[in-house]
């Protein structure tokens, strides 16, 4: 390839890279977190789809043939036949919008990414001090203690009784464009709500008889106020490192630029 035509296409590439944010080192409880850069909003559909198009990579949900879906009309989950990142709900639904977090991928194909990325995944412990603003304040929320501003939510998750109601006032049912809702102090988006976020570490309670869960962190759009409440900053989950859900993407964080 010609060098002026390599040069665009490294130009490209860059434009279409992720800002990261810098988290400044800081104290979480007793433990020293060193700082590092975080991706600001989580991954989204367009660039994962750069590291398809640029790899082709297969997602886990693609060799299987399926992905998990929350019904939302028999309230209940259930394995659909086809889901995958570019239809989270199904090839009979709605295509995945460019600008929402990717869903559907897998741990392990969100460390994939990440290698490709030259980035990786954050701790349990990186994420958190990013969530409390490198401050290591103890409020419920990035934000401070209230889901509302005014009339305005702050974040997108289920208002209402999960699984039996929800009210949808943050105007979304599932996943919401990245930048929807205010950033934090730092300006990460979407540390609270709209997707779970895989991180690195493994979860410390045995759930499954073929290894260590992996850790996610956020709460989703699916999370309410009594039966989950995993948008709050000690917000936590886990599932096998090969399981892909239509409410769990990921962000990645570089120790440098």
């Amino acid at each position: 390839m010609p060098q002026g035509e390599t040069n665009s296409v490294d130009r490209e590439v860059r434009m279409l890279a992720p800002k990261m944010v810098w988290v400044p080192k800081g104290e979480l409880s007793d433990t020293i977190v060193k700082g590092f850069w975080m991706d600001e909003t989580p991954v989204t559909v367009s660039q994962f789809k750069e590291f398809i198009h640029a790899t082709q990579y297969i997602t886990q949900a693609e060799k299987f043939g399926d992905g998990g879906v929350f019904d939302f009309e028999k309230k209940e989950w259930y394995l659909q036949s086809g889901a995958n990142w570019r239809y989270p709900k199904g090839p009979e639904k709605e295509e995945a919008i460019d600008d929402h977090p990717v869903t559907q991928v897998s741990w392990n194909d969100a460390v994939a990414y990440a290698q490709w990325a030259n980035k990786r995944l954050p701790t349990r412990w990186e994420w958190e001090h990013a969530a409390r603003n490198a401050q290591n304040v103890r409020t419920t929320y990035s934000w401070g203690n209230d889901l509302r501003e005014g009339e305005k939510w702050r974040a997108n998750f289920w208002q209402g009784e999960f699984p039996f109601f929800n009210t949808v006032e943050d105007r979304f049912l599932t996943t919401s464009p990245v930048k929807t809702f205010d950033p934090t102090v730092l300006g990460l988006f979407d540390m609270a709500g709209n997707v779970w976020e895989w991180v690195e570490d493994d979860s410390p309670i045995e759930r499954s008889q073929t290894g260590p869960e992996k850790i996610a962190r956020g709460g989703s759009f699916l999370c309410d106020l009594d039966v989950c409440h995993g948008f709050q900053i000690g917000g936590e989950t886990s599932s096998t490192p090969e399981t892909a859900l239509f409410h769990t993407g990921f962000r990645c964080v570089k120790d440098s630029l």
